[in-house]
This record gives structure tokens, C-alpha cells and sequence, in this order.
């Protein structure tokens, strides 16, 4: 349990930090946006399919339990996911797209100060915040199973971050955040992933069989994500360029996934 702790707690700092670094370099090179996004977008993709199909998957099917009770947890894990996007999408107006549909504004038309910050901005702090905390009950849940699970789910999470970061940013801008407050709350709700590690960790300590009950929804969730989600988006991009770009990236992302399967 006790390597758990550090492998949980140390994947999330490393994600955290990550992401700030990320997205400084972005505030400083705003184009960098537009050309980095499909990519990324494409890598998350192959990333949380091929963790869910080849390390949750199998990992669920390990254990003594039977299989109407791991197909339900799944089916479970995407309808949450479901419930809980309506439940996000419902605080939003029509008048502002959801993160990853936001584009960034150039340098001129950014506001000069956050003194009239749009609603949108705020609610996708907490948007944000909720959906950090999760990663962070997924990557323990998933490090208490056993560390290849753990690893693999890092890594799938943090494909799918860095896209996700990058549109949080680009909201916080267009609702009025100047560019140093929407960095520092997109780092502040990146950190609330330790909040998710250390109730899951303490929840774990109760609960003994707590991985078996949480990686069907992790499972369930990243179908969701990757199928609902991030391919909608990338098949809005039709150029022959642009589906190279995302057969490369999935492919990649799901070989990735494929090569930990190797590591005990």
C-alpha cells in the first residue's frame, strides 16, 4: 500500500507539472494551439482505448468475478459519464461552446484584465476541478491493482490532459481571465488530482476489494471519453493531411499501451 501512496502521489505531481509547463509554452506561442491539438487529441485517443482494452479489460477478467457483473460495472462507468457531461453541459449557455470546441484568441483580442470574467469561466473551474479529482481516484485505484495498471493509466490520462488543459486554458481566456490567472487556476484545479489520490488511497484501506469496483467505471469512463468525445472532434477534420496525422497519433497512442502490456 505503502508504494502505492508514492506511485499515485508522485504520477499526479508529475502530470500537474506537466501541464503547467505545457501550457506556458503555449501562452508564450499562442499558433502553437492549432497545430498541436489533433495530435494530441489523436494520441489521447489511441492512448485511453488501447489502456482500457488491453490493461483494464484483462485485468477485470482476471478476477473472480462473474462476467454479466464486469459487463454491468462497465456499462455502469459509461452512463455515469454520460450523466455527469449533461450534468456539466447544463451550466453552460448556448452562447459558449464546451473546452475542447473553444478557439484561442490571438494576442490582441485577449481582454487587458479579468475585472468582468464571463460565468462560462468559472464554471469550467469546476468543471475542471471535478474532473481532476476523478483522474487522480483513477490513477490510485489503478496503482492499487498493480503498477503496469497504474503506469499504463498514467500515462493514458496524461495524453488526455494536456488536450483537455489546453481548451480549459483557451475558455478561462475567452471568458476574460488574463493569461497569468488562467494559468495559475488551471494549475490550483490540476492539483485537486491529490485530493482524488488521497480519498482513494483512505477509501482503499476500508474497502479490500475497492480496484475491482472502481477500474469497470475507469474502464466505462475512458470508452466514453475517447469514443464520445475525442473522435467526434477529430472526424470534423477531413483533409487527407489531418487523418494522416490522427491514424499516426492513435496508432502510436495504442503501441504505447501495447509495449507496457510487457512490462511486470
Amino acid at each position: 500500500m505503502s508504494q502505492a501512496w508514492a506511485y499515485s502521489l508522485g504520477s499526479v505531481v508529475i502530470i500537474s507539472l506537466l501541464s503547467l509547463i505545457g501550457l506556458s509554452v503555449i501562452a508564450l506561442h499562442e499558433r502553437l494551439l492549432h497545430r498541436l491539438i489533433p495530435a494530441m487529441m489523436s494520441l489521447a485517443v489511441g492512448a485511453m482505448l488501447g489502456d482500457a482494452f488491453l490493461h483494464l479489460l484483462p485485468e477485470l477478467y482476471d478476477k473472480p468475478h462473474s462476467d454479466n457483473r464486469i459487463a454491468l460495472s462497465i456499462l455502469g462507468g459509461l452512463i455515469l459519464f454520460y450523466l455527469l457531461e449533461l450534468a456539466v453541459r447544463r451550466h453552460h449557455t448556448h452562447r459558449h461552446p464546451p473546452a475542447h470546441d473553444v478557439e484561442l484568441h490571438t494576442a490582441h483580442d485577449l481582454p487587458a484584465s479579468d475585472h468582468r470574467v464571463a460565468p462560462v469561466g468559472y464554471v469550467s473551474l469546476i468543471a475542471g476541478s471535478l474532473h481532476n479529482v476523478m483522474d487522480g481516484v483513477l490513477i490510485a485505484a489503478s496503482y492499487m491493482t498493480s503498477f503496469k495498471v497504474g503506469l499504463a493509466t498514467t500515462i493514458a490520462i496524461l495524453l488526455h490532459e494536456v488536450p483537455h488543459e489546453i481548451g480549459g486554458f483557451g475558455v478561462l481566456l475567452h471568458a476574460g481571465f488574463t493569461r497569468a490567472k488562467a494559468l495559475f487556476f488551471n494549475f490550483l484545479t490540476g492539483c485537486l488530482s491529490l485530493a482524488g489520490v488521497v480519498a482513494s488511497l483512505l477509501l482503499g484501506g476500508l474497502v479490500e476489494d475497492l480496484p475491482s469496483l472502481t477500474l469497470p467505471l475507469t474502464t466505462g469512463g475512458f470508452i466514453y471519453i475517447a469514443a464520445s468525445s475525442l473522435l467526434p472532434e477529430l472526424a470534423k477534420r477531413t483533409r487527407l493531411r489531418e487523418i494522416i496525422v490522427q491514424l499516426v497519433g492513435i496508432t502510436l497512442g495504442v503501441l504505447v499501451m501495447l509495449l507496457l502490456t510487457f512490462i511486470e
